[in-house]
């Protein structure tokens, strides 16, 4: 069947008042399309742009899980206690792009999560061939070039005690058209020179801004069938419809 856009929202965590509203809409569309059928949510596409390690995605510390999927699994279980959600509901999490090394820990963190009914979809790999070799003269570079001024609390704690090679050493060669990963190894990214801390000043090619200001991303984000895992701090309030997703 077609997809309408009040199956979309901006976020996947929709709060309740925003979740009622995109299932009364979803109930009017079924009265003249398809009478007699219940008004719930049964299938959930999760968009996001990129994934480099899967760690801020779905990790388990502990016997503890966490990460955007966890929080996203949530909210979806919380949508069937609502009424929202259909009862055995399933997922579909698309990523327009991942390593390759992001997509195998992914998959087994759902299955390791016991989330069989959610499934990994990614648009362009980034296969392992083509990391930054870890002994070549070109990660030395990156090396000799690292600020440490960028090592927070978050990357060391992710087992990555510099981010000279990217964030959890994921080596990736990467700049996406709207910003640089911390995956990508650090001369791309790290930007410095207005740093007061720092006493390399340096200034990269690709600028990586912060990734919760204002300047970082456009007003109008990607929007996802029902959810989209990535929010950043100047996205309008979600509501009950919105227009279809851009190309």
């Amino acid at each position: 069947p077609a997809l309408v856009h009040d199956q979309f929202s901006v976020t996947a965590e929709p709060p309740p008042r925003v979740a009622a509203g995109l299932q009364g809409d979803l109930a009017e569309w079924l009265k003249r399309s398809a009478p007699g059928v219940e008004p719930t949510f049964c299938h959930f596409v999760l968009v996001d742009d990129f994934s480099g390690s899967g760690y801020t995605a779905l990790r388990e510390k502990n016997g503890l899980w966490s990460g955007k999927l966890h929080h996203v699994r949530k909210a979806l279980d919380q949508l069937v206690v609502d009424g929202v959600a259909a009862t055995g509901y399933t997922v579909d999490v698309v990523l327009y792009t991942a390593s390759e090394a992001a997509s195998r820990v992914l998959c087994a963190q759902l299955r390791a999560a016991g989330l069989k009914k959610w499934s990994l979809s990614v648009v362009q790999v980034i296969p392992d061939s083509q990391l930054v070799d870890p002994d070549s003269p070109f990660a030395e570079l990156c090396r000799r070039y690292h600020d440490p001024v960028v090592d927070d609390k978050v990357k060391t704690e992710a087992a990555s005690s510099t981010a000279a090679l990217g964030f959890r050493d994921s080596r990736l060669p990467l700049v996406l058209s709207h910003n640089t990963p911390n995956n990508s190894v650090g001369v791309l990214w790290e930007n410095t020179v207005d740093d007061p801390r720092s006493s390399k000043k340096f200034t990269p090619l690709f600028p990586r801004p912060a990734r919760h200001k204002a300047d970082r991303c456009p007003r109008h984000p990607t929007r996802s069938a029902f959810g989209r895992l990535s929010s950043t701090a100047d996205v309008p309030p979600p509501s009950a419809t919105t227009s279809r997703p851009r190309s």
